[in-house]
């Protein structure tokens, strides 16, 4: 006799979700309204499943999915929102600034601790993190992938041997970076400050302050003006660059 086998859904979700439904049934209601509801039983339902692992500034949002494996904690700063799923794999702790947002399908893992600044922004980005992983505020990250380890020995003849503790080194994404899609971040690698890594850039060695990189390995493209860098003494007036400067010259897309 043929059997059917679904995916089991987490129960915190499926609960909040219909909630929704049945209210939405009720009464005439908008998406807002409907947050109203979903949003603080879902939260509710977070802080029974996995209690003092995660912490939530009570002006965090979580809009979408968080999933935090036995061994992982997690810590959202004020105003931090969670749009889609956040995953939380391994014994890694995430530390998360005020004001930062994950978007589509971020996932973070390894054993070591991830350190988010304030207002950084990640969209479908991985990070490994077997030591220490630290992303500056202000700081794009787009479908990226960031790690601090080689996973393995390089030389052939102890390769299948356990790591050594050469092949893990810390990663420190500057402030105001942006990190484009497909870039790979490796081990040992400081990016400095206002810098931006193009689309399928891969980074294996420090990228200074202020700077374009592109290809593999990663070259300067591009290195901006005084008056473009985020630290200028003059800013621009009503948002707008200052006159002569329009774009990167390399797009990060």
């Amino acid at each position: 006799m043929e059997t059917k086998t679904t995916m089991a859904q987490p129960i915190g979700p499926t609960l909040a979700n219909g909630a929704s439904r049945v209210i939405q049934r009720s009464v005439a209601v908008g998406p807002a309204m409907l947050d109203r509801v979903r949003v603080p039983l879902y939260r509710r339902w977070l802080g029974i499943r996995y209690g003092e692992r995660l912490i939530m500034d009570p002006s965090a949002v979580v809009r979408g999915r968080i999933e935090l494996a036995p061994g992982a904690r997690l810590s959202l700063g004020p105003g931090s929102t969670v749009d889609d799923l956040l995953q939380i794999w391994g014994s890694v702790h995430v530390d998360v600034g005020r004001s930062s947002t994950f978007l589509l399908g971020v996932r973070l893992y390894g054993r070591g601790t991830i350190t988010i600044g304030e207002r950084v922004v990640l969209n479908a980005t991985k990070v490994n993190c077997l030591q220490s992983v630290i992303i500056g505020d202000d700081s794009l990250i787009g479908a990226s992938f960031i790690t601090d380890t080689d996973f393995h020995n390089l030389s052939p003849r102890v390769r299948r041997s356990t790591p050594r503790p050469e092949v893990t080194e810390p990663v420190t994404i500057g402030r105001n970076v942006w990190v484009g899609y497909g870039a790979i971040v490796l081990k040992g690698c400081r990016v400095g400050d206002d810098s931006v890594l193009s689309a399928g850039a891969v980074v294996r060695r420090d990228v200074p302050d202020g700077v374009v990189v592109s290809g593999n390995p990663a070259v300067i493209v591009r290195t901006f003006e005084a008056l473009e860098r985020s630290n200028q003494s003059v800013p621009p007036l009503n948002g707008a660059e200052p006159s002569g400067i329009s774009g990167t010259g390399a797009s990060p897309r």
